[in-house]
């Protein structure tokens, strides 16, 4: 057969999977800025200035990676709902016949 194929249940499950991995990615990130801004807070002068520039200059890199996960996870979730809906349709309808 050719074509697409999935499990609905499947996707939706990978999307879900999905967002907790990015929850726990998002942690992360968090807590490396926190260390970012105590060390900006403790460690005065050019190199310290130069490294906190350096590193919050990623921060919008970081918030566009982050939106186009969460929207692959809500794709991913929502194709699968609409899958299981129309596979749900179609039962439903055979079993009219």
């Amino acid at each position: 057969m050719n074509g697409f194929q999935g499990d609905p249940e499947g996707l939706m499950q990978k999307g879900n999977r999905i967002k907790n991995i990015f929850s726990n990615y998002t942690n992360v990130k968090n807590s490396i800025y926190r260390i970012v801004d105590n060390v900006a807070s403790n460690w005065t002068g050019a190199d310290s200035a130069g490294y906190v520039t350096q590193i919050r200059g990623y921060e919008v890199d970081f918030k566009n990676l982050g939106a186009i996960i969460e929207q692959i996870a809500d794709i991913l979730f929502r194709h699968g709902q609409r899958m299981a809906s129309s596979r749900d349709a179609i039962k439903s309808a055979a079993s009219r016949l």
